[in-house]
C-alpha cells in the first residue's frame, strides 16, 4: 500500500544545497523524481540518500523484500519504498526471469502510477540483465502516457556474467530506448579496467558517484537559476519536440586542470563526431558548471568551438552558479535537437565499444508527444 505523498516543503524563497539553488517559483512548478529498480537500484538508492539533492522524490522498488528492507531512510519524508509483484514473487525476487516482468508490472501498475502521477521529470535507474530491471521500460512507457519527461539510467552487466545476461540486457536496453525520452548507459566492465584493484565496495562507489554526478548535472540544468539563464521553455523546446522526425542527444564532457575548458570541449566534440546520431542540428543548449574563476572569454571560446563543430545556429546558454568544489574543473552539458542521419554506417554499436570509449556518457532518445 502506498504511503501518503509528502506535502509541499516550507515556504522559503530558495533552498541551497551543495551549490544547487532552487528558487521557490521554479520549485513550485517542477516535481522531479528518481525511481530505482532491483538490487543495483537499491545500492544506488543508498548512495543517493547519503548525497541527497533538495526537492527530489526518491522511490525505491524491488521484487525482493529482503533487499529492499536494507535501505534505511526513516527520517526522510521524500523517500518511499515499495515491494512490487509480491502476489507473484512472494517478495523473493524474479530469479532472473524476465518473462514475469509484464505480469509484475500489470499487477502493481495503479500503485506505481500513484508514485509518479504528479511528476514533471523522472529518472529511472536499473541494472540490466535481471528480471526486475526488465520492468524499467514498462514504467517509462507508463510515464510517457502521463506526459512525464523520462530519462533512463541503465547499467550493463560484466562480461563475466555470461551471454544470457548480455542478451537480456540488450533486449531491455532496446526497449528502453524506444520509450524513454533519453537513455544513459553505464558499463560495469569499465570498473574492472580502471578500478579493478580496489575493494569491491569502493569500486562500485566509483560507478555510483558517476551516476550521481550525471543526474545532478541534469537536475541542475533544469533547476539552477544560474548566472546566464534560459527558460524552461528553451529546455522543453528541445526535449518535448513537436516534429516526429527530430531526436535529441545529450553529451556530457568534463575537464580538470589548467586546460580544463579545452578538455571538456574536446570530449563533447569527440562524442558528437563518434556517437551522435543527429545529422542536422536545429537547436543547441549549452549548460556549463564551473568554479568562481570561470571567465567570460572562457565561455566565448567554448561556444565558438562547439558552434562551429556542430554547425548550430540556434543556441541557448546556461551558466551555473559558482561551485566551491569546482575551482579546477569544468563540466559541459550539450543538449541537442536535430534530424536523424539517414545512414548510420559510421555509428559504432555502443555495446561493442572498448571500455575507454564507454566512459563517455551519451544520452539519446526521441519524444513523440507535447508537454501538457
Amino acid at each position: 500500500m502506498m504511503k501518503d505523498l509528502p506535502v509541499k516543503p516550507p515556504d522559503k524563497s530558495s533552498i541551497t544545497d551543495g551549490g544547487l539553488v532552487v528558487h521557490k517559483k521554479l520549485r513550485d512548478r517542477l516535481n522531479i523524481g528518481i525511481l530505482t529498480l532491483g538490487n543495483f537500484g537499491n545500492n544506488m538508492m543508498r548512495f543517493l540518500l547519503r548525497n541527497r539533492l533538495p526537492n527530489v522524490r526518491y522511490i525505491a522498488m524491488d521484487t525482493d523484500r529482503q533487499h529492499l528492507a536494507q535501505i534505511k531512510a526513516e527520517s526522510f519524508s521524500e523517500f518511499f519504498s515499495e515491494v512490487i509483484g509480491e502476489n507473484i514473487t512472494h517478495g523473493r525476487g524474479t530469479g532472473g526471469n524476465i518473462d514475469r516482468a509484464n505480469e509484475i508490472f500489470e499487477s502493481d501498475k495503479p500503485n506505481i502510477a500513484q508514485y509518479i502521477e504528479d511528476l514533471h521529470f523522472l529518472f529511472i535507474i536499473a541494472g540490466l540483465g535481471g528480471g526486475t530491471g526488465a520492468i524499467a521500460p514498462l514504467i517509462a512507457e507508463l510515464a510517457k502516457t502521463k506526459n512525464i519527461l523520462t530519462i533512463m539510467v541503465l547499467v550493463y552487466p560484466f562480461s563475466m556474467e555470461g551471454e544470457r545476461k548480455k542478451e537480456i540486457a540488450t533486449k531491455v536496453l532496446e526497449a528502453s530506448s524506444r520509450v524513454a525520452d533519453g537513455t544513459i548507459v553505464f558499463h560495469n566492465q569499465t570498473l574492472i579496467r580502471h578500478h579493478g584493484d580496489m575493494p569491491i565496495e569502493r569500486a562500485f562507489d566509483q560507478l555510483n558517484a558517476q551516476i550521481f554526478d550525471t543526474i545532478q548535472a541534469l537536475i541542475n540544468l533544469i533547476a539552477d537559476s544560474g548566472t546566464i539563464n534560459v527558460s524552461l521553455g528553451d529546455i522543453e523546446n528541445i526535449l518535448c519536440k513537436k516534429e516526429s522526425d527530430h531526436e535529441i542527444a545529450i553529451l556530457i564532457g568534463e575537464g580538470t586542470g589548467i586546460n580544463r575548458n579545452e578538455i571538456a570541449t574536446q570530449r563533447i566534440i569527440e562524442q558528437f563526431e563518434q556517437h551522435c546520431k543527429l545529422n542536422t542540428i536545429h537547436k543547441l543548449l549549452l549548460y556549463v558548471q564551473r568554479g568562481e574563476d570561470f571567465k567570460l572569454i572562457d565561455l566565448q571560446r567554448i561556444v565558438d568551438k562547439l558552434k562551429h563543430q556542430m554547425s548550430a545556429q540556434d543556441i541557448s546558454i546556461r551558466i551555473s552558479t559558482p561551485y566551491r568544489d569546482m575551482e579546477d574543473t569544468v563540466r559541459i552539458i550539450a543538449l541537442l535537437k536535430g534530424s536523424k542521419a539517414d545512414k548510420l554506417t559510421e555509428e559504432p554499436d555502443i555495446l561493442s565499444l572498448p571500455p575507454e570509449e564507454l566512459e563517455s556518457k551519451i544520452i539519446t532518445g526521441s519524444i513523440n508527444r507535447k508537454r501538457r
